[in-house]
């Protein structure tokens, strides 16, 4: 009898040894940001349901479930046919809190119920809770405020509009270097270096601050290499006339978004046009149409410094850097293949969505993985990578019968007024989008 009860309790204190090593770990994931935060695609403040749910943040969520108990959501906009946005469920607290064409200034300083609509949306109820109108960054330490004893993760992703408005103002056709170092200096906005240096530590303190919080941070991508801007080898992918040779553009030099669908609309670089032609059109165009490698210069050194910057915040234990940069250049530079199958940065060729700057789903796929990565190294945790074959094989801004247009959402997805842009049949190499072709979809 004695053995048999010494046999039980060894069995029962074995057991209750055993159960902590079967609980999941216990975190919460706070999100702050902008539009590549917030999920947006193919059209400024264009986020909704479906483009949140193919945002990195959204993947990485996704991927952390499998692995930890997590406290997470997501504020889902339902898009009206009128264009305008509701929130699904207005009472539930955000965690996702990236707020489109946020500044680092903006993410710490612009409040609710001042003229961003977006922003209250995304950030309700938080005001009403607490009865005081917040930014995104008050919003994050109130979540955080939430959960005093569970292990949070910030994922932080800023300072990409501090530049990016420096080279794509009016669609890309206001490239100059005074209009661009007007931008990068412009202190009253805090986009200069200084301001932008003292505002992300500013940040980054008052993240890091937060008992049990680890905050990993986002480095910047080049803003003058999406497929907002065509360069020579871009312009002669995607034209439709024999051996397409565009000389009017230097290499390094590209052609701005608006300029190029201007002439792609007027059938410069379809089936009828020639060389001579394509390039006598772009030679005429002004120069504040064009990048220039001068232009590019000025605006990759301020990239350069803030991602410099950033690293150096860098802190074993508290703040994480995660190499998105690295991410954006392998697009940029066309080496990324997925099951045999080439992806470009040249627009309609799947590297971004069809505002040529905002992230395919596949790219997004990477972005998460890069995020886990750090993640996993840094929290001593063994959360899966996203499949990213998987999401490229449903991803409709990737060309599948190899002319280089891709077919896209869908005009519910992100408006009527791009149908143009999209694919019409793409199972056949010989039907493109309209916008080269000139001939409307049936």
């Amino acid at each position: 009898m004695k053995k048999i009860i010494y046999v039980s309790i060894f069995l029962l204190f074995a057991f209750l040894c055993i159960i902590p090593l079967f609980k999941k770990q216990s975190f919460v994931m706070i999100n702050m940001g902008d539009s590549l935060t917030n999920g947006t695609q193919s059209g400024l403040k264009n986020v909704h349901e479906h483009t949140q749910k193919n945002g990195f943040v959204y993947l990485l969520a996704k991927q952390l479930r499998t692995k930890v108990s997590l406290d997470w959501n997501i504020p889902y906009l339902i898009k009206k046919d009128d264009g305008s946005k509701i929130r699904i469920n207005s009472n539930e607290i955000p965690y996702n809190l990236g707020v489109d064409s946020s500044t680092i200034k903006q993410l710490m300083e612009q409040k609710t119920n001042s003229g961003n609509d977006l922003l209250d949306l995304l950030m309700s109820p938080i005001p009403k809770k607490i009865n005081k109108e917040v930014s995104q960054l008050e919003a994050a330490l109130y979540v955080a405020g939430l959960h005093p004893s569970k292990k949070i993760i910030f994922t932080l992703w800023t300072g990409n509009n501090d530049v990016l408005w420096s080279v794509i103002n009016n669609y890309g056709t206001e490239i100059t270097p005074k209009k661009i170092n007007e931008y990068l200096n412009d202190t009253e906005a805090e986009h200069d270096l200084a301001s932008v240096k003292r505002n992300l530590t500013y940040v980054v303190n008052k993240l890091k601050a937060v008992p049990n919080s680890h905050v990993f941070i986002g480095t910047l991508p080049y803003m003058t290499r999406p497929a907002f801007f065509f360069s020579k080898e871009d312009i002669e992918r995607l034209s439709q006339y024999p051996n397409p040779n565009i000389t009017a553009l230097t290499n390094g030099e590209s052609l701005g978004f608006g300029p190029f669908l201007t002439l792609a609309g007027s059938g410069i670089f379809g089936y009828t046009s020639s060389n001579k032609l394509a390039n006598t059109y772009i030679a005429q165009l002004p120069e504040t149409y064009k990048l220039s490698k001068d232009e590019i210069a000025i605006a990759d050194k301020r990239i350069d410094e803030i991602n410099n910057y950033i690293k150096s915040l860098e802190e074993k234990g508290k703040v994480s850097i995660v190499n998105t940069f690295e991410v954006f250049q392998s697009v940029y530079s066309n080496r990324v293949e997925i099951d045999g199958h080439k992806i470009y940065k040249t627009f309609g060729c799947g590297g971004f969505s069809f505002d040529a700057f905002h992230p395919s789903n596949t790219t997004h796929a990477m972005l998460a993985n890069k995020f886990i990565k750090k993640i996993n190294e840094s929290l001593n945790l063994s959360i899966p990578m996203v499949d990213v074959k998987a999401i490229f094989v449903n991803d409709p801004y990737q060309d599948r019968d190899g002319d280089y247009f891709a077919p896209g959402p869908g005009a519910k997805i992100i408006g009527s007024e791009t149908l143009t842009l999209f694919d019409c049949d793409d199972t056949n190499k010989n039907i493109i989008a309209p916008f080269i072709s000139g001939k409307p979809c049936k």
